[in-house]
């Protein structure tokens, strides 16, 4: 092993906080990760994100063997960064009302839209490019927090609430 504690952030102890707080610590700890991350990059990763990447592409109608690949591309990427405690923190926080992901995935063209912007974090990821990396992933992001908390609203619960 690594040495890496997977239950540094468990999905209970992440899953305590209400949506608008995980999404803040999300935005701002993973800026950190990907920026430094793209900076440290090396081709071996690089040629496994674009292994993944066409993988997706046969993903695109299987919600849950999408989100395998997901996390899969997310965390090779967050590994990456020189911090292995902050990329540990990141992941922890990717985890986040991951049975509201799965539902997510499962509206039209959600899986499509996520498969574009993997297209465009990995081409700024390919440049080595710390900038459009950070704003391919806040797009990402923005994304995935609109659509949960349009889940969360269908459900009838407040984004705001603690789970």
């Amino acid at each position: 092993g690594t040495g890496r504690n997977p239950n540094l952030a468990s999905p209970f102890a992440i899953n305590r906080y209400d949506l608008a707080s995980v999404h803040g610590a999300r935005l701002l700890a993973e800026r950190a990760v990907v920026a430094d991350s793209a900076q440290r990059i090396d081709n071996a990763t690089v040629a496994r994100l674009e292994t993944s990447l066409a993988a997706q592409k046969y993903c695109l109608d299987d919600p849950v063997r999408f989100l395998i690949c997901d996390r899969e591309f997310h965390c090779a990427i967050y590994r990456c960064s020189s911090n292995p405690l902050l990329a540990d923190f990141v992941i922890g926080l990717y985890t986040y009302l991951m049975e509201h992901r799965r539902t997510a995935m499962s509206q039209p063209g959600a899986i499509l839209r996520s498969f574009r912007d993997h297209s465009e974090i990995l081409a700024a990821l390919r440049a080595r490019d710390s900038a459009a990396v950070v704003a391919a992933f806040e797009h990402h992001l923005d994304r995935i927090y609109s659509t949960t908390r349009a889940i969360l609203g269908a459900m009838g619960r407040d984004a705001a609430s603690t789970v």
